[in-house]
């Protein structure tokens, strides 16, 4: 049988008791992992798992904060920024992205040499055509 005394004294969203019996005694009384205070140096992450970009950028923003913040350590905040570099690299759509800064930068520096930018803009080469209106398409020229 389950002892009552030892299940969360927490109150749910909806007001309620929350019950859950995996506690720990607090001076509040039982509290789950939810109710409780996480302890000094240690904090929760808004996102439990990976799965987009967005994900992401969610966590990179949080973990800049949190660390000018002081809760949370600048080796946690570059881990973090490590682990997450690593999954868009480990993603489709992130070796995609950093391939268009990249594309993007090269484009960048060649306009900014005007015997490129020219050549580049007389081409007749099929292959620059096609970056060419590929690219003014991206921009929004051709609307």
């Amino acid at each position: 049988m389950i002892d009552e005394a030892r299940r969360c004294v927490g109150k749910t969203k909806a007001g309620v008791k929350c019950n859950i019996i995996m506690t720990v005694d607090t001076p509040e009384g039982p509290l789950c992992r939810y109710h409780r205070d996480l302890g000094p140096g240690r904090v929760r992450s808004p996102v439990r798992s990976i799965k987009s970009v967005a994900d992401i950028a969610r966590l990179t923003s949080w973990a800049a904060v949190a660390c000018a913040e002081g809760r949370l350590s600048s080796s946690q905040a570059i881990a973090i920024k490590s682990m997450c570099a690593e999954w868009r690299l480990a993603d489709g759509s992130g070796k995609t992205a950093e391939q268009t800064v990249r594309f993007a930068e090269l484009a960048g520096a060649v306009m900014r040499v005007p015997e490129l930018a020219e050549a580049v803009m007389r081409s007749d080469d099929n292959a620059v055509r096609a970056a060419r209106l590929a690219l003014r398409a991206a921009i929004g020229l051709d609307k």
